[in-house]
């Protein structure tokens, strides 16, 4: 769709700006709005909720609505962290308005802040009140004069952008996650968590694994270390993806339990060996599924990561490097995909606020390997890095590190 085009029709080209519509009936919803949000974040959807009692649920709020994620590793953070990360991300994106549906649930405390919090960007603020009910949001709106907007002018912009949005081309879906069963009850707990269309897929590549780890049992005399490696190799070679792999590795579970062979795999040693057979190439998919960290450090990791940098080149590489990487429009010699700029700009804007010179480091953490580990499993994007998660002992039980054990069921 054209975000300028509808930035424009709402804002009037006017920055840091406050404006309020509400619709002419109870019967239409402000909801129906939605379609001004934007795929690429230009154009922010969001919607007050009576849970907002602080400025820090409500940021929270926000961050959900830009496709922030709570289960995934980087949310474990303080809930008035988001007060901080959301203006980076409005910053980073590039957000030039927030749109905020049923705005007369939040108190005026709750409303100043907020605003005060987006204005700082060069985002402007839709408020949308329930029918009758603008006068109330103007009342929270201390500090700030809201100009109001006709009701037409606002749906023919989300008209014009459902109109747009269905001829540009579909953005690739989010991938659902496959559970992280045992092989025992992988293919069940799939069935009932993916929905149908990834579950085919999914059940498809299931089974062609298995047959082929099957094949392969069958054709073997004496099953050894050659055998279980060699049937893990075609595993990981016949899949494209970290779900992939894991259904392949749990099916061939299957197959060798059949044999009388328990089989026992840390599924993400052996995606760290699927990720290393390959040079890192994010796809559309990838990108956005980084998008779900609220945290900037993570998504800007595995960025420098998918420009194929190794940890210790992701440790040195420094603030002033990422400044003159986003000048320039490329990183490692490679042009830097929108994503990319995004994700590498967020952390740069953070470490600028926490102090940082240009020759200190971009990430600041010493537990990079341990942040691509959890990226491929919290994201589902094909990623290799260390796994310091076991200890000494459980390392040297595992074939040359190779992440599988086996043995013959008595």
């Amino acid at each position: 769709m054209s975000t300028d085009h509808t930035v424009t029709r709402l804002v009037n080209g006017h920055q840091a700006a406050v404006y309020l519509t509400e619709p002419p009936s109870p019967e239409t919803h402000p909801l129906t709005l939605g379609t001004l949000h934007d795929n690429d974040l230009a154009v922010v959807f969001t919607y007050a909720s009576a849970a907002d009692s602080t400025l820090a649920r409500a940021a929270r709020n926000l961050l959900r609505s830009m496709g922030k994620d709570d289960s995934v590793t980087g949310m474990r953070m303080h809930a008035s962290d988001s007060v901080h990360i959301a203006p980076i991300w409005l910053i980073a994106h590039r957000t030039r308005l927030v749109v905020v549906a049923s705005a007369q649930i939040w108190p005026a405390n709750v409303m100043t802040e907020f605003l005060r919090l987006v204005l700082a960007t060069p985002a402007s603020v839709l408020l949308v009140a329930d029918h009758g009910r603008s006068h109330e949001v103007a009342q929270t709106c201390i500090g700030y004069t809201p100009v109001a907007k006709p009701w037409s002018e606002v749906t023919e912009a989300a008209e014009a952008a459902q109109t747009a949005k269905a001829s540009a081309p579909k953005p690739p879906p989010a991938e659902q996650q496959v559970p992280r069963s045992d092989w025992l009850t992988y293919r069940a707990d799939c069935r009932e968590q993916l929905d149908n269309h990834q579950f085919a897929l999914l059940d498809a590549h299931y089974l062609a694994s298995l047959r082929t780890a099957q094949t392969a049992l069958h054709a073997t005399a004496q099953v050894d270390d050659h055998t279980v490696a060699s049937i893990l190799q075609a595993a990981i070679q016949t899949s494209a993806t970290v779900n992939e792999a894991i259904t392949a590795f749990r099916a061939t579970q299957a197959a060798f339990f059949d044999a009388g062979i328990n089989l026992r795999i840390d599924p993400d040693r052996l995606i760290a060996l699927l990720a290393n057979s390959r040079r890192p190439a994010y796809t559309e998919t990838d990108w956005l599924s980084l998008r779900a960290y609220r945290d900037p450090v993570r998504p800007a990791i595995c960025t420098l990561y998918g420009y194929h940098l190794n940890v210790d080149e992701i440790a040195a590489f420094c603030v002033g490097h990422a400044r003159a990487a986003l000048a320039e429009g490329r990183l490692n010699n490679r042009p830097l995909h929108e994503h990319a700029r995004i994700y590498l700009a967020a952390q740069t804007l953070r470490r600028a606020l926490e102090g940082a010179d240009a020759a200190e480091p971009l990430i600041g953490l010493s537990t990079i390997g341990a942040a691509l580990t959890t990226a491929a499993r919290d994201t589902g994007v094909l990623i290799a890095g260390p796994h310091s998660h076991n200890s000494d002992h459980t390392r040297k039980l595992w074939h040359a590190g190779s992440g599988y054990l086996y043995g013959r069921i008595s």
